[in-house]
């Protein structure tokens, strides 16, 4: 608890702009010292593969750091990683009970809680976001509370609610799986029935935030998340083929639309085969969709479309394979060494996918680390689902990391953002279940 502790009062140091930020690393020495410890156990082989990819990832960022163009522009993302990887040692080390995990998991669902209240009275509802317009009822009547926002690249006028939803769509798995983790919760008294009410309400707000934002890409990673969480419950063998093969297949469909075949949006005969008939098939129901930049040319668009992002990221990948461009610096980057056809004036934050923007941060390196993590994460979420007793949160957090590595393929909450602690606490939470042979208040080895 002590970690954890620590690591909380470092948080509003660290992720919040001022001139504290060096007390707030002071304080993350404790958890950090549980990473060098780790690194210790490196001769007797028993150093974990997440703990070394989380290592190597924080490496990479502090050589992203390094070449970046503007050391101002990349330290809140640094300091942003650095929390982050603090809080999943920190949690590496506390969570070594299944009551311990379902503590974790209820300050995860008291921290979307809080992002979705934030987010109502923070969120800059822009028409542009408004997809659905029986929303704007709703968003007229919700009072604004947060004008200004201090990002990494400036002041911005309130929170963009893609992100916000992308956030919280990753907390609703767990959020809904703390009442059914009756084994990790306090027996007797009102406790417990606190914990469920608390959890439902958060549950329903989160959900809420999620249905109003319009974020196309909340909704199907959600989707996707309910799915393997249900089929999980199924038959976790039969699903752990069927949610691999359906990732590579989205990201095989990201890589054929988007950076490789961009160009095809553009060409006026697509041919007689079955594959152009297709293609003239999804353009003729392109209008049914709402107005995205997946759907409409760039120049009625009025900015850069994902297809154009994502092809210079991949050219910038191509030509920075190592290190990077430099932590943060994508929008500089793209606007002064790879412009945009049209609208380049636009300000782009990042690549609009998880994956690709990792790469373009903290370089293959960084990226083969970020995925590790994940895929190490899923793994032992998926190994404690033979135990019943932690079936509910190993459901929970794999539905969590589902969703989000599913919401990165469209859109991104990027590795360093703010919120990356969130995340990084899930996947600590799966690799502690996931290592456990024991249940209740017994430790994990």
């Amino acid at each position: 608890m002590f970690y954890l502790i620590l690591v909380g009062l470092a948080m509003p140091l660290l992720l919040l702009p001022g001139s504290t930020a060096l007390v707030g690393v002071l304080m993350l020495v404790p958890a950090l010292a549980y990473a060098v410890k780790s690194l210790r156990l490196f001769a007797r082989a028993n150093l974990h593969p997440a703990d070394v990819a989380a290592l190597g990832l924080l490496g990479m960022g502090i050589v992203g750091a390094v070449i970046a163009d503007d050391p101002e522009v990349s330290q809140p993302k640094l300091l942003g990683l650095l929390y982050a990887i603090s809080v999943y040692f920190a949690v590496r080390r506390y969570a070594v009970t299944l009551r311990r995990a379902t503590a974790v998991a209820i300050l995860l669902t008291v921290a979307g809680l809080s992002i979705a209240v934030v987010g109502l009275v923070g969120t800059q509802w822009l028409d542009e976001y408004s997809k659905t317009l029986q929303f704007r009822a709703i968003y007229d009547r919700i009072p604004r509370l947060i004008a200004d926002v201090q990002s990494s690249h400036g002041t911005i006028g309130g929170f963009h609610p893609n992100e916000v939803a992308g956030v919280l769509a990753a907390l609703i798995p767990i959020s809904f799986a703390v009442p059914f983790a009756a084994d990790g919760l306090p027996r007797g008294g009102k406790l417990p029935l606190t914990i469920a009410g608390s959890s439902a309400a958060s549950l329903a707000l989160m959900m809420f935030y999620t249905a109003i934002s319009a974020s196309r890409a909340a909704w199907a990673s959600l989707g996707v998340a309910a799915i393997v969480s249900v089929a999980m419950m199924i038959s976790p063998r039969r699903l752990a083929a069927l949610a691999a093969t359906g990732f590579v297949l989205m990201f095989a469909v990201w890589l054929l639309v988007g950076p490789l075949g961009g160009q095809l949006r553009s060409a006026d005969d697509f041919g007689s085969d079955w594959y152009g008939k297709a293609l003239r098939q999804a353009r003729a129901i392109a209008p049914l969709l709402s107005a995205s930049d997946l759907t409409w040319d760039p120049v009625d668009w009025g900015r850069p479309t994902r297809f154009e992002i994502w092809e210079r990221g991949v050219q910038m990948v191509r030509d920075y394979p190592l290190t990077g461009i430099g932590l943060n610096t994508f929008p500089s980057v793209v606007q002064s060494r790879y412009p945009f056809s049209h609208h380049n004036d636009f300000f782009v934050p990042h690549a609009h996918n998880l994956f690709l923007q990792a790469a373009l941060d903290y370089g293959l390196l960084g990226l083969a680390c970020f995925v590790l993590l994940l895929v190490v994460a899923i793994t032992n979420a998926i190994r404690s689902l033979r135990v019943g007793t932690k079936r509910p949160l190993a459901i929970g957090v794999l539905g969590g990391l589902v969703s989000y590595a599913s919401f990165g393929i469209l859109d991104a909450v990027v590795v360093g953002a703010k919120p990356t602690f969130l995340f990084f606490a899930m996947i600590a939470m799966a690799i502690s279940l996931g290592r456990a042979r024991c249940l209740g208040r017994q430790s994990l080895p």
